[in-house]
């Protein structure tokens, strides 16, 4: 997960900084691929422990960050650098 996050920052640098559409299609991508990643290691979790709820609780910040970094909501602010932390 830990490697995700560092995608991250080249992908927020190409999305601000380039000119060609590929470039900026290409970043789409890669975020969509790092915001997978806690994703699915959030659904993963909630299937295998037995009390979702206490989970949860436990997991609140990763819980978060999956919501807050969705990245359909990146035009809303730059939630995407919840995920570094």
């Amino acid at each position: 997960m830990i490697v995700a996050a560092l995608f991250v920052l080249p992908v927020v640098v190409v999305e601000f900084s380039a000119s060609e559409l590929r470039w900026v299609n290409l970043a789409t991508g890669v975020d969509w691929l790092t915001w997978l990643d806690p994703l699915v290691d959030l659904a993963v979790m909630l299937t295998l422990v037995s009390d979702r709820e206490a989970y949860l609780k436990s997991a609140g910040p990763d819980a978060f960050v999956v919501v807050s970094s969705f990245p359909v909501l990146a035009t809303v602010g730059s939630s995407r650098m919840l995920r570094l932390w």
